[in-house]
């Protein structure tokens, strides 16, 4: 009787999980620029008193480039 199947030498591969595709959040696909928030719409957000401290406690950048 002769064998009509090839005898195989070497291992085939270990099997691979497939990769998923992530999907993506509708509202990460909607906004693709960051919009960055205007200093008109931050005073609205924040109430005046709040306001003023946090913008008295900024510091200002010196003229000579030295923190």
């Amino acid at each position: 009787m002769e064998h009509k199947i090839p005898a195989i030498t070497e291992c085939p591969p270990v099997p691979r999980k497939p990769t998923a595709t992530r999907a993506i959040p509708m509202k990460r696909r909607i906004s693709k620029v960051p919009r960055r928030l205007q200093f008109e719409e931050f005073e609205v957000l924040i109430p005046p008193k709040i306001l003023a401290s946090l913008l008295s406690r900024l510091r200002k950048p010196s003229r000579d480039g030295r923190k």
